[in-house]
């Protein structure tokens, strides 16, 4: 098992935002157990919150939620790696989390 403080951003943000890109909750539902998607949305809502207010950000959450592309993810991850680098308690928030 991967050990969480060993993971990027990137996949980080790709654990909270997949919901977005997949198409339907039956999809996320077959690869993920209740638990983890429920620790998937309140990473999902840290990083929400943590990001808003970063017009550059919000415009790419507004992009996940219109029209999900996984590009899109990657963008996150940098806006992620940021802001866990400039806030060390927002970042083992999101370690714990994930």
């Amino acid at each position: 098992m991967t050990d969480p403080a060993s993971l990027t951003a990137a996949t980080i943000a790709t654990l909270a935002f997949q919901e977005f890109i997949k198409s339907g909750a039956g999809a996320l539902a077959k690869k993920f157990t209740g638990e983890a998607i429920a620790k998937m949305k309140d990473l999902h809502n840290l990083i929400w919150n943590k990001l808003r207010g970063n017009p550059d950000a919000e415009s790419v959450l507004a992009n996940v939620v219109e029209q999900p592309a996984e590009e899109d993810i990657a963008d996150i991850a940098t806006y992620l790696k940021a802001a866990m680098k400039n806030d060390p308690q927002f970042a083992a928030q999101v370690q714990e989390i994930a």
